[in-house]
């Protein structure tokens, strides 16, 4: 176990807010701002916990660490960012059945109508500004 470094709330490792939920909509854990990923909050709020991007940064950088014995010269690349990509259903842009896509749901959110356009809706799994979408991440050397 690994104690050196900061928690990791964005690990690909952690759990996700809602995971062994009785209740979908209700979280079983929940960040506070300075707890995501080591005091980072200005990017890591853009995130749930438990990503399933892909390794976070700290998860790169331990796994170097730990290949390193065995592998002298084992370095961990640099994430770069990622970038998102709206998810399509039936290889046509997201709509819910009366039509609305991603840019209503986040409309609705902006003016109050909803909290948030992610979960329970839709929108949550399929646009990027809700919380959803297909999200790359990008390393270098």
């Amino acid at each position: 176990m690994d104690t050196s470094r900061p928690y990791d709330i964005l690990s690909v490792m952690h759990y996700g807010r809602n995971a062994f939920a009785v209740n979908e909509s209700e979280p079983t854990m929940t960040a506070k701002p300075a707890a995501l990923s080591g005091g980072r909050a200005s990017s890591a709020e853009k995130f749930d916990i438990g990503n399933r991007i892909g390794l976070s940064q700290m998860d790169a950088d331990q796994l170097a660490d730990h290949y390193r014995s065995e592998v002298s010269t084992c370095t961990a690349n640099k994430l770069g960012g990622s970038t998102c990509t709206e998810m399509e259903k039936d290889g046509k842009a997201w709509v819910d059945p009366h039509g609305q896509g991603c840019a209503i749901y986040l409309q609705m959110q902006e003016e109050g109508q909803i909290e948030s356009c992610g979960r329970p809706f839709a929108s949550g799994r399929y646009c990027c500004e809700c919380g959803g979408g297909l999200r790359l991440q990008a390393w270098s050397p």
